[in-house]
Order: structure tokens, then sequence, then C-alpha cells
């Protein structure tokens, strides 16, 4: 079964809900969504999943056997119509800043971003303009998702075109200047077997000019007391160059009121989820009771943990008449990955080639696949991590593949 369904309009669909034998979608508003948005659900065998294809089609939340894998944000989806990522409106420590403005868009569990600048604010050296922070692909609207729904799981495909955005200011923001880039994005839902979710980005430069899409990824799971994230690195160092904290794997409550307390660490030399991938990493999360997930990924210039929590009425973030933007917690934690460093201080990690330009046609793809093993192998995976991260040994299991079952 195929279906293609209109995301800006969704009365003009003759029907809101598709599926057979217990796969299916389902286009939705939810009450206070701004006009002219809507999410998709999709729900196929022990997965279900919510993506915004207003907000470049980013995967919401995926619940797994009713738990749901993402952090719960403290925002809702944004109107792509009436933001402006390049303005002042949010204040940082009460002083407004221009580029800030994406904070309050930051509502879904997978986010990509860029195209011309995916980390933090900076002002560009040749063309002098602002590029905000994370870049505007996570807020820029698809028209249409095409849905295919077979007997072992669902495929969600949708484009969007990127702009270099210098027009004249009468048309939405998204579809100012030229056309840069075209990004396809693809999701598949597998429900036979092994559970999981396989997200794939190809980037398409459709300009006539040599360009290279300064890419990056925010990928933000559900804490719980106690939960670690797991990874296997050489090297890591706190972010903003103070000492590494004494745990950077474990997730803990806030127990302070009215303050957010953040960490990255950056990470180099990633462990190899087995030797015939030697360019794709991982890492794996684990809750207490030993259930938990591993999520693959493509080796990056750019690679950091990130764990957040509380912050719920604080003035850290706030409008420019004082009210905060954080009306709960932001309790998360997660990886960052990108074709660049962060922070533009050409901190990297230099044993991962830096991302090609492309020529007028060439495409850049980046896959990612979320996956839900078995606690005893979790725990096998966990013992290989351990074994990497020890000075003067690394161990690969010389079979990974079963592993992973």
């Amino acid at each position: 079964m195929r279906v293609t369904l209109n995301c800006r309009d969704i009365k003009r669909n003759d029907k809101l809900n598709h599926g057979f034998h217990g796969r299916g979608c389902r286009l939705f508003e939810e009450p206070g969504d701004p006009p002219g948005t809507c999410r998709l659900m999709i729900q196929c065998g022990d997965l279900e999943a919510v993506l915004f294809p207003s907000k470049g089609l980013s995967l919401g939340q995926v619940f797994y056997r009713s738990k749901p894998v993402f952090w719960e944000p403290p925002y809702d989806l944004p109107d792509p119509e009436t933001l402006n990522l390049w303005s002042d409106d949010v204040c940082v420590d009460g002083k407004p800043i221009q580029g800030f403005s994406y904070l309050p868009t930051f509502c879904a569990g997978i986010e990509l971003y860029g195209l011309k600048n995916w980390g933090m604010p900076r002002w560009d050296d040749k063309s002098g303009e602002l590029l905000p922070l994370h870049g505007e692909t996570s807020n820029i609207p698809v028209a249409e998702t095409q849905v295919e729904i077979d007997h072992t799981g669902i495929t969600v495909r949708a484009s969007f075109i990127y702009h270099d955005m210098k027009g004249s200011g009468f048309r939405s923001w998204y579809t100012e200047g030229d056309p840069w880039f075209r990004v396809e994005k693809y999701f598949r839902f597998e429900s036979v077997g092994q559970a999981k979710v396989i997200t794939r980005d190809t980037m398409i430069n459709i300009s006539a000019h040599t360009l290279t899409p300064d890419w990056g990824y925010h990928i933000t799971f559900r804490p719980e007391a106690g939960s670690r994230l797991l990874l296997g690195s050489k090297q890591k160092e706190e972010r903003s160059g103070g000492p590494l904290p004494d745990d950077v794997e474990t997730w803990s409550p806030q127990t302070k009121t009215a303050c957010r307390e953040e960490t990255g660490i950056i990470h180099k030399e990633l462990m190899a989820l087995c030797p015939e991938e030697s360019g794709k990493s991982f890492v794996i999360l684990k809750y207490q009771s030993g259930d938990g997930l591993l999520y693959t990924f493509p080796k990056s210039p750019y690679f950091q943990t990130w764990s957040c929590r509380g912050g719920a009425g604080s003035d850290e973030f706030c409008h420019k008449n004082g009210e905060t933007l954080l009306k709960k917690n932001w309790d998360g934690l997660g990886i960052e990955i990108g074709s660049s460093p962060l922070d533009h201080d050409g901190n990297r990690d230099r044993s991962v080639e830096v991302q090609p330009c492309l020529q007028p046609g060439e495409k850049t793809v980046v896959e990612m696949e979320l996956m839900f093993p078995d606690k005893d192998i979790l725990v096998g995976l966990e013992e290989r991590i351990r074994q990497y991260n020890q000075p003067g040994k690394v161990k690969n299991s010389p079979h990974p593949e079963a592993d992973l079952g």
C-alpha cells in the first residue's frame, strides 16, 4: 500500500488513516498546534512513532512496546511561517542575542541541523551574514510525505529544498533565494524479527556551484535516574575545556530548583561497530532494569555526548519581557554528531576525514539505526566498550554480528 499525504492542509486528504494487518499511519493535529502544522503517527508492531512534517520531518518520538525512547521536550511544535531564526527575541542570561531563536523549537528526538552552519551561532567571515544556532533545516516544512506499508514494515519518504535564503523578504523565509540542496528524508520502521528504525538523509547539491553542506544532528534520549550512555572512545574532554567529570556516563535528576545543568563531553577515536564496518560507530543506552537500546551512526569529525537536567522556571533563556522559556525541565541525554566542530574552534577528531565539498549533482548520505537488543546482547556490547576504553587494550568480537542477534 502506497499513499501520498498532504501535510500543509490535512483537510485536502481523502483519508487521514491508512493501514492493514496491524501496520498503519495517521495524519493528525494536536490542540494548540499552529495552523498548517500536523503530525504523522506510524504504528508498526512493537513500534509506534510520531514525525513532524512541518519541522523538517524530524522524528519526534518513538515508542517501543509502549515506552518512549526519546526525551520529553520542553516545547511544542513551532509555526514555521512566523519563525525568525535570525532575531534577538531570545535572551541568554538576560541579554538579547541574535541567532538563538532556534531554542524554543527544540522539540524532537532526532533533528537534522545545517546546512550553512550546524553549530553555535556565528557571523560568516565572507558574506557577513548571521548563521543562526543549529542552522535552518530542522524547521523547514515538507509539503507532502509518501508512506509505503508492506508485510514487514513501513517506509516514509519526503523531501524539501534548502535555499540560500537571500531574497526580498516577500516569501516564506525557507523559500527565499537560490536553491542549494535537495534534502531527501527516509525512514524505515521494521516490525518483523528485531524491531528497528532506520533513518537516512541524502543531501544533494542542486546548485551550479561547489558547496559543502555543514550538517549535524542532535539525538536526545529519555533519561531515567541511573541510566547510562556508553560508548568506546580513546579520548574524552569536557567541551568548554574544564575538568572531566568523574562519571561521564550516568544521568541523575536535578536536585536544585530553577537551575539547568548541562554537560558536553567531546569524544575522539570512537570504537567501530565491527571491523567490517569501520566507518560506523555506536552507543548503547542502558537503564537500571537492564533494558536499553543500540544506536548506530557514521563516524564524523565531531562527536559529543550531551547530558542535561533541570531548568524549569530558570532565567537562563527568556523572552524579552523576562518570561522564562523553560516551562519545564530540560531532562535528556544523547549525542551530537557533525561534519565540523560545534564551537568553530577546530576541535575535531583528526582520525576522521573532513566532509568533502560537493560538486553540482553530488550528494552526501547520512544513515543511522535504532535497535532494541536483548539484555544479554547489551551486556556483551558493554563489555566490548569497557575493553576498548582500557588504555592500550582494544578488543573487538571476532564475530560482532553475533553480538547483535
